[in-house]
């Protein structure tokens, strides 16, 4: 045993409370661990430690034995061979406690540690293995854990490894049956998928023209013209497909019934019909469709005609320039027909309607106007003397020789008079025939604005200005009467 001077100074036998010398033997008591003298243990009967009960027999001298801290190496070191880690790793403590600075117990304290790490750390992931039923996983830890376990341990886990033994091929043929159940699924929707695919996909055409003939009703008109706007979708949508040619004759044979069904009450209608249909193809069905419309057309073509002719006699050239238009449109439809080349001819007889239209427009204007100034003649003839009226007031103030402001007696409030001649003074009492001049505004003392009805003194001897003004207006009226009746008959 080798001499370290720090033991005395650490451990001290609890019996005479010396220090334990580096070179004695010592023993520790199995039961609390204290440190004694051999010859101090044997003297005692036992431990000396307050509460240790711990006690032995002189005659039994041999049976508690004392030992050094190479034996206690030695003998954790046989512990670690037999897998004991707990019994060993306590064996370099009891070294330790007395020898802390015991490198050789402290080099094998660590291997136990790390011994003992390895194999809680193997365990600790094949239980987590074999919890989650990777038993593959689960059986190669426990295998590498054999090396680190003792007889006990080792049977645990060796019961585990039988049961991995037991279900794994459990486990294999479980995996075979959901791997074939996997297949068999997959294989399933595949099938499915390319059953849908080939359905939805490459059958969509087929399905789509069987759908729309499958509804196709050749005894009403309405149902006919949708059953062409669904041929008509399927062709844009399926350009190239197999049915194309199919619909197409679909689309011609549906417009040419449509065309014999309403050609006589809207030929237009049926004239937009004749262009679904291949003139070059179908030449026969083309033509005998085109006459019956065009001779439908050509019919009311000669109706309008003949009645814008009959309006324009009678003086209704609005209405007659309509015919004449409606006429016009119905040529539109047939550029290269008989139709086409009246058509130089209703635009000159529109063209001369629109100037009837204008010269009437200018008469009715002129109407208008005469029927005007004579109303204005009229009222000047009743109002030449109902135009002057008669005040009876007070003046109140002279803002100039020739203007008054006066209180009016019978209406009692303020005017203003205009005067030709005379002196008027405050107060006083006067009688007029008067003309209305509208307002006037005057300023007070304060020069604020009054706004005041303006009257002026109509005096007979003073060149009866309303008559004169009067008469100069009935003239002109009378004027501009005889101008526009002579502009009436030049029209007419």
């Amino acid at each position: 045993m080798e001499e370290n001077s720090n033991i005395s100074s650490l451990k001290e036998c609890h019996y005479c409370q010396s220090k334990i010398k580096f070179s004695e033997d010592f023993i520790i008591c199995p039961s609390c661990s204290a440190f004694y003298h051999k010859e101090c243990w044997y003297e005692n009967e036992g431990c000396a430690v307050y509460g240790c009960n711990y006690r032995i027999k002189t005659e039994n001298e041999n049976y508690t034995k004392a030992f050094s801290s190479k034996e206690l190496l030695i003998e954790s070191e046989y512990l670690i061979n037999r897998k004991k880690y707990p019994d060993a790793i306590n064996k370099c403590i009891a070294v330790l406690n007395v020898e802390p600075d015991n490198l050789d117990a402290k080099l094998i304290y660590n291997r136990i540690v790390s011994l003992i790490n390895i194999k809680l750390q193997l365990l600790e992931q094949a239980d987590v293995a074999f919890l989650n039923k990777d038993f593959k996983t689960a059986e190669e830890y426990y295998k590498n854990s054999v090396k680190y376990l003792d007889d006990e341990e080792f049977a645990a886990v060796n019961s585990k490894l039988q049961v991995i033994k037991e279900s794994i091929p459990k486990l294999r043929r479980k995996k075979k049956i959901n791997n074939f159940i996997t297949i068999l699924i997959f294989a399933i929707i595949l099938l499915t998928t390319g059953y849908f695919l080939y359905y939805y996909y490459f059958l969509q055409e087929e399905r789509d023209f069987a759908v729309i003939e499958k509804s196709e009703n050749t005894s009403d008109v309405d149902a006919m013209e949708n059953e062409i706007s669904k041929y008509e979708r399927y062709v844009k949508k399926y350009s190239n497909g197999k049915f194309i040619d199919k619909a197409q004759d679909k689309i011609f044979y549906l417009s040419s019934t449509i065309i014999r069904k309403i050609y006589r009450e809207d030929w237009k209608m049926a004239f937009t019909y004749l262009k679904k249909i291949d003139e070059n193809s179908n030449p026969k069905t083309y033509n005998d469709l085109y006459k019956m419309i065009y001779e439908k057309a050509e019919s009311e073509f000669k109706t309008f005609y003949s009645k814008a002719k009959k309006l324009d006699t009678q003086k209704k050239f609005i209405e007659s320039k309509d015919e004449l238009n409606k006429a016009l449109n119905i040529a539109d439809y047939f550029p290269e027909s008989e139709l086409s080349k009246e058509k130089s001819t209703l635009n000159i007889s529109v063209n001369l309607i629109n100037k009837k239209i204008s010269y009437e427009k200018k008469i009715n204007d002129i109407e208008k106007e005469i029927n005007l100034k004579k109303e204005e003649l009229r009222k000047i003839e009743t109002n030449d003397k109902s135009s002057i009226i008669q005040i009876n007031a007070e003046i109140i103030e002279e803002k100039s020789p020739t203007l008054y402001i006066a209180k009016d007696n019978k209406e009692n409030k303020f005017i203003a008079i205009r005067v030709n001649s005379g002196k008027y003074y405050e107060g006083q009492q006067v009688y007029f025939d008067c003309l209305d001049k509208g307002m006037i505004t005057l300023y007070d003392n304060n020069q604020n604005e009054i706004l005041l009805p303006l009257y002026k003194v109509y005096e007979k001897n003073f060149g009866n200005e309303l008559f004169s003004s009067n008469n100069y207006e009935k003239e002109s009226i009378l004027q501009r009467l005889s101008y526009l009746n002579e502009q009436k008959v030049r029209i007419d």
